[in-house]
């Protein structure tokens, strides 16, 4: 009989150790859920910066496109629309063309070039930007008999024209640093036959015309 109670007893207490362990385990804190909330608040900053960072970095990669748009366009390119057929049918009137700024940099404008440039043709207008072809170069002579160009004595077959000249002009005799123009439609075009000062200086040319891109892509020759 005593055997029994005590062995009553020992599961009796088994049963109230139990327990309290329970009771125990449920009043404490959970460190898990402790822990999350403390790294969802300290999350917070981390997330502010990680988002200022990134707008800073695109508004800085913005600003760096902007420079350097501005840079190659003031000193590397320049984008012209032409308004007139003078150029035709190398250019037409509303293409759209690039010019290089730095194609003269270290070399002379040749015979044949397309060029961009700034002349004050008449006594009493600005001046304004052209695109005319270089026909004559600094000591060439220039006599049009005609219809007939004669540079040097010596007629030049120009295929790119978009009819046969007609008229007689000159002799032009091109001084140092300078060049003769002439349009391709020259039978329109308002170039150096017509002009108060027939001749264009080197430092009057912006860029040479390299290629237009609209309404297609072709290269100018």
């Amino acid at each position: 009989m005593n055997n029994n109670s005590d062995n009553k007893e020992i599961e009796l207490i088994g049963i109230d150790l139990d327990f309290e362990e329970i009771a125990g385990s449920g009043n404490e804190p959970d460190p898990v859920v402790v822990t999350d909330i403390e790294t969802e608040e300290s999350d917070k900053p981390k997330k502010k910066r990680s988002v200022a960072k990134e707008v800073l970095s695109y508004v800085l990669v913005m600003a760096i496109a902007l420079i350097v748009a501005i840079v190659v366009n003031n000193f590397v390119i320049i984008n012209a629309t032409v308004p007139t057929n003078s150029m035709a049918n190398t250019i037409n009137e509303n293409d759209k063309l690039f010019g290089y700024r730095l194609a003269y940099l270290f070399f002379e404008p040749q015979r044949g070039d397309v060029v961009i440039f700034e002349h004050k043709c008449y006594k009493d207008s600005e001046k304004e930007a052209l695109v005319k072809r270089v026909v004559a170069i600094q000591g060439d002579t220039v006599e049009i008999i005609d219809g007939v160009l004669y540079r040097n004595g010596k007629a030049i077959e120009e295929n790119f024209l978009a009819e046969p000249m007609e008229g007689t002009f000159g002799p032009y005799v091109v001084p140092a640093d300078c060049y003769f123009l002439l349009g391709d439609n020259r039978n329109i075009s308002d170039d150096a036959r017509f002009w108060d000062y027939p001749y264009v200086k080197k430092e009057d040319i912006i860029a040479k015309a390299v290629f237009k891109y609209s309404p297609a892509f072709e290269s100018i020759k």
